[in-house]
């Protein structure tokens, strides 16, 4: 929504209804058309149409497999045209490694409580978490995931598999270096100029 109010044409895609539906809602809150595709992000269906594609805040690594991540890497390098560029915000598996709990527990201005119980697998570098949450009134939600953490070098060589070349990563939205102690780990990639 951000991006169309600035001007930009936005096609937004995710495989769930309801988040589309909040969007299309949030959107015409404001009167502001965006194009939105209910989609699996390893089927998008899209041909050098694009300038950029961003993912942001972790939303990748939920698949069951590299290889079903890969696919949704060669697709977005599909969808690029040449010259375009894709952005992928990601937890930094260095700094989540430092400074992983098992349990831990968090509790917002409203009151609701959320406990995790999580674990890491560093054969397969996937993270299973299971989330309680207690709200202020009484309600109880349990919400199991799992993703896999990769490694800048690990992103690094699927982003090349999937034709794309990494220009930059930083460590920060404020532009900071990529360290150990990074929370997170900003990529973009260009898809190269034949």
């Amino acid at each position: 929504i951000d991006l169309a109010r600035r001007g930009f044409d936005v096609v937004g895609v995710d495989l769930s209804d309801y988040m589309l539906g909040k969007c299309k809602e949030a959107a015409a809150g404001e009167g502001i058309e965006v194009k939105l595709v209910r989609a699996d992000m390893r089927e998008i269906d899209f041909d050098a149409e694009f300038d950029a594609v961003i993912n942001m805040f972790t939303s990748f690594g939920y698949l069951e497999s590299d290889e079903e991540d890969q696919k949704a890497l060669d697709a977005v390098g599909r969808a690029l045209k040449p010259g375009g560029r894709f952005l992928v915000d990601l937890q930094n598996r260095d700094s989540l490694m430092r400074r992983f709990q098992e349990r831990d527990w968090q509790e917002n201005e409203r009151g609701d409580l959320s406990v995790f119980q999580r674990s890491f697998n560093p054969l397969t570098g996937r993270a299973d978490c299971r989330e309680i949450t207690v709200y202020s009134d009484g309600r109880r939600t349990d919400l199991p995931h799992s993703i896999r953490i990769y490694t800048y070098s690990e992103l690094a060589r699927m982003l090349n598999a999937a034709g794309l070349e990494v220009e930059s990563v930083w460590g920060g939205y404020d532009g900071s270096e990529l360290t150990l102690d990074s929370r997170r780990m900003i990529t973009i990639a260009r898809k190269p100029v034949p």
